[in-house]
């Protein structure tokens, strides 16, 4: 496949992303598993028109309320992000994920394009629903961030990832709007960031967050419901995406597997997924668990294959078959 068309692959999936993000707010718990990855097309809510001076009112009210909130130590600023995207992540063995200049694809053992037990295919085109019921509500009492555990069922903080980003748990997210973006809100005190992009999807009341450290390394994305402040997914698919697919320098696992795990490890550990939707090159495989008595949807879906960035080469390159190359995890927030 051409560059063009994996790109066109990659834009696919964070539709599916935004899809999964409405799907947790909305809690559209009667829909049928497939509606939940259907692909859309919805374009993204227009701002009405503003004077610049009605801009920079907005900006100056942003400023003051996350200044007063943190007494200080928040400070806001409109702009990009200058991101040090040639960081090389320490829990990525970049041999073992990436195909070396030559070599040709892995076919056997973890990388077979077929499960163990004859199953399923991995690479098919054809879209595959699991009959049964997934693990999915197993695997999220098995959910770490760089080895600590993390209990999405009971919603989750910007504290409860990282002890040094409970500051950013004071901010009112419903006061940032889409026509301040993109915007950067730093810790004076530890100088990490939060970098929000334009890339914001199609619901108004999601904002998608990169958590950047003071040499401004992507650490670690999330998704935040304005209207409630609450934390909705957490993901290693920064704001960049498409055009630079950086890993995060925070380690995301389930069950103990990860970033360079390939599908065949997960369906070995957790058995079937919920949802497979492949392509020739990337491909996309959900585990979902809806919680009917209390009303929230979870989910888990990862990409395999395809390209990923490499700091090494400073270019995306391809990872060995089946590997997986992104985590996304999405739950509603508690209100």
């Amino acid at each position: 496949m051409s560059k063009k068309g994996f790109k066109e692959v990659n834009i696919i999936s964070i539709i599916v992303l935004i899809i999964f993000v409405q799907v947790f707010t909305s809690c559209r718990l009667n829909s049928d598993k497939t509606d939940d990855l259907q692909m859309s097309t919805t374009s993204v809510k227009s701002v009405a028109t503003e004077s610049s001076e009605e801009i920079e009112q907005v900006v100056l009210e942003v400023e003051k309320q996350i200044s007063e909130s943190s007494n200080g130590r928040l400070i806001f600023k409109q702009g990009e992000l200058e991101v040090n995207k040639d960081y090389i992540v320490p829990y990525i063995d970049y041999d073992e994920m990436f195909l070396k200049k030559g070599e040709k694809q892995y076919s056997s053992g973890k990388y077979s394009d077929i499960s163990y037990d004859n199953k399923i295919n991995w690479k098919s085109e054809e879209l595959y629903r699991y009959k049964g019921v997934s693990k999915a509500e197993e695997m999220l009492d098995e959910i770490t961030i760089d080895g600590k555990n993390i209990n999405i069922r009971d919603g989750i903080t910007f504290e409860d990832i990282d002890e040094d980003y409970a500051v950013f748990d004071l901010i009112d997210f419903s006061k940032i709007t889409r026509n301040i973006l993109p915007c950067i809100i730093e810790d004076i005190e530890t100088g990490n960031k939060l970098y929000i992009t334009n890339n914001q999807g199609s619901d108004e009341n999601i904002s998608a967050l990169d958590i950047y450290n003071k040499a401004n390394i992507f650490e670690i994305a999330v998704s935040v419901n304005t209207k409630s402040s609450k934390l909705v997914t957490i993901t290693t698919i920064c704001g960049l995406y498409p055009d630079v697919d950086i890993m995060p320098n925070k380690e995301i696992k389930v069950g103990g597997l990860g970033l360079m795990s390939t599908t065949n490890e997960f369906y070995e550990k957790f058995k079937a997924p919920d949802i497979i939707i492949g392509y020739s090159t990337m491909s996309t495989f959900d585990y979902a668990y809806r919680d009917e008595l209390n009303g929230v949807k979870y989910s888990i879906y990862m990409d395999y294959g395809g390209e990923k960035y490499d700091p090494r080469a400073k270019s995306e390159n391809n990872v060995k078959n089946l590997s997986i190359t992104n985590i996304f995890i999405g739950f509603k927030g508690i209100e």
